[in-house]
Order: C-alpha cells, then structure tokens, then sequence
C-alpha cells in the first residue's frame, strides 16, 4: 500500500499520507482514520491529526499546488492553518454510489 490519494482528482485540498499502521488495508479501515483525521482537524487537535498520518507524513494542496512533506512540513502546515482559519469546518462527502476516483 503506499501512498494513497483519499479524495477526489480536481478538489481544492487532498490529503495524501501513508497510512499507519501498514495492515490499514481495507477501504473502511482507511475511512475510519479519514474520519477521525477530521474530527481532530475541527478539533483542531494538532497533536491528533498528525496521529492520523504515518512516519512519512505528506499533504497535498492541489489547489494552490503546494506540498508538504514529512512529519515537520505536515505539522507546520495544518498549525499555521488553525491559526489563520479558527472557524473552519471540514465534512466529508458519504456520497456512496460514487467512487472517491469518479469526477464531481
């Protein structure tokens, strides 16, 4: 499993991280740590949002083209975030009968 592009090609933020525990292999497995994931970020938990991304951690902001790589960059990112977007709130879209690869 390496690292996996949890939503969809073409929207402003993914998040892309090599999940941990490695035997995470099933796709509701890995929905559980995205749900927690954004839990902690509307929390804006830090510590616990970087518990959802393994040793390698890695974000991408496809919409700005920027990418954060590794533990640090990652934990840079998402504190400077909380900080300059106190009132975010992020929800996931449980559209079931499409795939997370299927276009908007």
């Amino acid at each position: 499993m390496g690292n996996e592009q949890l939503t969809e090609p073409g929207r402003s933020s993914a998040v892309v991280a090599s999940l941990q525990p490695p035997e995470i292999g099933t796709m509701s497995a890995r929905m559980r740590i995205v749900e927690e994931h954004v839990t902690r970020e509307n929390e804006h938990n830090l510590d616990g949002i970087m518990d959802t991304f393994g040793e390698t951690a890695r974000y991408d902001d496809e919409g700005w083209g920027v990418h954060y790589q590794g533990r640090q960059e990652v934990r840079e990112f998402y504190a400077q975030n909380a900080a300059s977007h106190a009132r975010l709130c992020t929800a996931l879209d449980r559209d079931k009968d499409r795939p997370l690869s299927a276009s908007p």
